[in-house]
């Protein structure tokens, strides 16, 4: 039977491969055929004792002669006792550094490993309690992520951290009998489940080597259990070497080049160290320079992966320094870059939007950048106060004190990155500040846009301590084409979208096809206003093209205004999406269409449209068939919370204004939005817009021109040559002031 959707896959992707270049071939060819051998003919990657022994330089752990059993004896007081290389911590610097934890962060470490010794885990929000032994293929919910962050053994961490806090063998001991489990019930072979992946070997060894200068003081583990250890240890390293992807230049291959040079520069007792060290560096620098953009920004525009690979910048600059090891400054610029537009997108609240594949948490998420980050550039006062407990423990007594001198929070301003193709909108640095975080970049990487979202124009709103409109964050890959799609899909994002059709076509859980292009067409910031101006080519694809451009002006310190101008061909439904925070309380006026809304801590928003007619305004909560009204805070968690759709049917040209106004807890909320007659000499298809916006206790008279050429303009009261204009009426005295003008 004939099936038009089946063909229009099938043309979708034979578009996709024919775009690719003869490398790409290349590495998707290879990476095809490893697959294929890990597979069907499963290569052994585990060594016994004489194996690890004959891996090591015995001359440079001074066990070059003796019988075998002492030889084993020599390399574990070897690796025990040695002073170098230098890690984060010693064990010399025990009292310092304990002194620097607060008592409060100390017995939240101590009670999560408590809970790890009853068997207790929680990752992704999900506990899990097992009876007495690990279920290392666990899944709950069908969550493959939870599997992989239960294998990625983050709780090492946690178990070593309370057994420096208290001294108490018995997380040494726990920490032995998980990781003498794991390497029985995981046995190195390619075909295992837990070393199928490679980007999961990369982050299990980073937590590995966090537990070896974490326990190998303890009298707990003998040498026996250590030489199982580092047979483990090189079975990573080793398939780290074998499989490194080179096939995925993102998040993926970044992690695991610095995971096989910290090997290399932390375990040069290896003969292969110094292979491991050279190859991962030069991978390392080589895919950092590439993947973040002049303006800091990470090319996967996903927020939780820039965290993650500033996180992994910093930690691989701390080590350099500890060892006297060069470093290059053009990966401090790329670092401080980094880090200034992760403080600039940060939100008044400290958290971040969650734009592209990101969630609130994640096991690899290890570092605060926006507090160590200053820190360790200096930036700051390099004390204590302020700094959370990760930071400690990287950073070190060495270069924080104990000082009383507080932490003061970066100062920020409104931003552009427009490489990155982000534009943040603030009042403030305080946490009462009105924020905005404007997206109008590409979908993700253009050479793997796995983790972007089709979300061209769309943006998060923040004010008065709660975030108002919210992106929706990804939810996760393993739950079924048809809820990934949506999460990632336009519809549930803040903007615009046509025929009920996605901007960029999704193919699959990650590939996309014909991505949409946007394009800055202005940015300006000042005292006054912020203004961004951007437009899309997502729907341009159709039979009867549109183009979708979005204009937002703040003007400070009040409220937004929105406009979308979509111009084309023929009649289309136009929807218009905000999406609101889970328990937001809301109330719609059937007559202004008006939407108003508040959180618990009674901070508001009120939604107004400024033209009604032929406007359905609808709110929509956890829907599934179509899917409306989800957000995904935490990978692997959906809840419902609702969303406004604005919908107009009708031939294009068309245009939505909207007015978005917070409100501080007990704010009343009193917006009027009128449009108004905008006269200009000559007869265009672009024509100027004028609103009135009234509250209490003024009338602001605004006029906007998007056509490139302005002309002069009279509407009611006022009249102006210039692009964007703002003229406030005061209720009290009559009195008239231009607020501003823009654009002569």
């Amino acid at each position: 039977m004939f099936n038009m959707e089946r063909l229009n896959r099938l043309e979708r992707q034979v578009h996709f491969f024919a775009g690719r270049t003869p490398g790409d071939y290349y590495a998707y060819g290879r990476w095809r055929l490893t697959q294929w051998f890990r597979e069907n003919a499963p290569r052994p990657l585990d060594v016994d004792t004489p194996a690890l022994l004959n891996a090591f330089d015995l001359d440079k752990l001074d066990a070059a002669s003796g019988h075998t059993k002492e030889i084993e004896h020599k390399v574990v007081a070897h690796f025990k006792t040695r002073r170098a290389p230098f890690f984060f911590f010693d064990t010399n610097d025990r009292e310092k550094l304990i002194a620097l934890i607060s008592d409060a962060e100390k017995a939240a470490t101590v009670q999560k490993a408590d809970a790890i010794c009853d068997f207790t885990f929680t990752f992704r929000r999900t506990q899990v309690q097992f009876d007495g032994k690990v279920d290392w293929q666990c899944t709950p919910q069908g969550n493959v992520d939870w599997r992989w962050d239960l294998n990625r053994h983050p709780f090492f961490v946690t178990l070593g951290q309370a057994y420096w806090y208290t001294g108490d063998a018995k997380y040494a001991r726990m920490y032995r009998a998980f990781v003498r489990d794991w390497l029985e019930q995981n046995p190195a072979r390619t075909n295992q489940p837990n070393w199928t992946n490679v980007f999961e070997v990369a982050c299990r060894v980073s937590f590995w080597i966090w537990s070896f200068y974490l326990f190998r003081g303890s009298p707990a583990l003998d040498a026996e259990w250590w030489l199982e250890f580092l047979r483990g240890l090189l079975a990573h390293a080793r398939y780290l070497d074998t499989y490194i992807e080179l096939h995925v230049p993102n998040n993926h291959l970044l992690i695991e080049s610095k995971a096989l040079a910290c090997l290399g520069i932390l375990f040069p007792e290896f003969r292969q160290a110094d292979r491991w060290r050279q190859r991962g560096t030069r991978l390392f620098q080589t895919q950092l320079n590439k993947q973040v953009c002049s303006d800091g920004v990470h090319a996967e525009r996903a927020t939780l992966y820039h965290q993650i690979i500033a996180g992994e910048l910093l930690e691989w600059l701390v080590l350099l320094e500890n060892n006297n090891a060069p470093v290059l400054p053009l990966h401090l610029s790329t670092f401080g870059r980094m880090l200034e537009f992760e403080t600039a997108l940060t939100k008044p609240d400290g958290t971040l939007p969650l734009f592209g594949d990101s969630a609130s948490q994640d096991t690899l998420l290890r570092f605060s950048v926006t507090r160590a980050g200053h820190l360790f550039l200096k930036q700051q006062a390099a004390t204590a106060d302020g700094a959370d407990e990760a930071t400690r423990w990287l950073l070190g007594p060495n270069r924080l004190t104990t000082g009383q001198e507080k932490f003061r929070p970066a100062e920020v301003a409104s931003r552009a990155f427009p490489k990155g193709g982000y534009f943040v909108m603030r009042s403030g640095n305080d946490a009462d500040a009105l924020y905005l975080a404007f997206d109008c970049g590409p979908f993700g990487m253009k050479a793997l846009p796995n983790h972007g979202h089709a979300d061209a124009l769309s943006f998060e709103l923040f004010a008065y301590g709660q975030t108002l409109l919210v992106d929706p964050g990804f939810y996760g890959t393993s739950f079924g084409e048809t809820w990934r799609n949506y999460f990632r899909g336009t519809r549930a994002h803040n903007t615009v979208v046509v025929d009920d059709l996605d901007q960029s076509e999704l193919m699959d859980v990650r590939r996309v096809y014909r991505p949409a292009q946007a394009k800055l067409l202005d940015w300006v910031s000042n005292p006054e206003f912020d203004f961004v101006d951007g437009i899309h080519n997502g729907y341009e694809r159709l039979a009867e093209p549109i183009t979708h451009r979005r204009q937002i002006l703040f003007i400070k310190p009040s409220y937004w205004i929105v406009v979308d101008t979509l111009t084309g061909r023929g009649a289309h439904t136009f929807d218009l999406y905000f999406h609101l925070m889970p328990g937001a309380e809301i109330e719609l006026d059937p007559l202004s269409k008006s939407l108003r809304c508040k959180y618990d801590n009674q901070a508001g928003l009120t939604i107004v449209p400024l033209v009604t007619s032929g406007l359905c305004a609808q709110v929509l909560m956890g829907e599934t068939n179509p899917i409306h009204g989800w957000v995904s805070l935490f990978a692997g968690e959906k809840c419902a919370a609702p969303v406004l759709r604005y919908r107009r049917q009708v031939a294009a040209p068309v245009q939505f204004c909207t007015v978005l106004v917070p409100q501080r807890a007990g704010e009343a909320s009193c917006v009027a939005v009128t449009p108004l007659a905008a006269e200009s000499p000559t007869n265009r298809a672009e024509r100027p817009l004028a609103i009135q916006i009234e509250t209490e206790t003024h009338v602001d008279l605004f006029t906007t021109d998007c056509a490139l050429e302005h002309e002069r303009k009279r509407a009611a009261r006022s009249e102006t040559g210039t692009r964007l204009s703002l003229v406030r009426h005061s209720k009290l005295d009559s009195t008239a002031v231009v607020i501003f003008k823009y654009g002569e």
